[in-house]
């Protein structure tokens, strides 16, 4: 799937991804209103295609429209240094 910017965007549904993203913590994503899909970025690999790639801390955060995922802007969150084991912290 290529999305408006021209990034590639790799569907990994057999590896749990996308997540649903609940934005527990309320981050505020002016292009999307949700709800919202969460996949795994890393760096130097893309995960489900570069073995072994764990989903690591940070996420890219697209709005589901009911028919496709929708790139939305800088929407970044991270796991990395959260207040909580399963939390986020925004991007910046």
């Amino acid at each position: 799937m290529r999305n408006d910017n021209g990034y590639e965007t790799i569907i990994t549904e057999h590896l749990g991804y996308p997540m649903r993203f609940y934005n527990h913590e309320g981050f505020v994503f002016p292009a999307c209103q949700g709800p919202y899909e969460e996949y795994p970025v890393l760096q130097g690999k893309v995960f489900g295609v570069d073995r072994p790639a764990p989903p690591g801390p940070h996420r890219v955060v697209y709005e589901y429209n009911g028919r496709a995922s929708v790139y939305c802007g800088k929407c970044c969150v991270t796991h990395a240094n959260a207040p909580t084991r399963r939390g986020y912290l925004q991007c910046t």
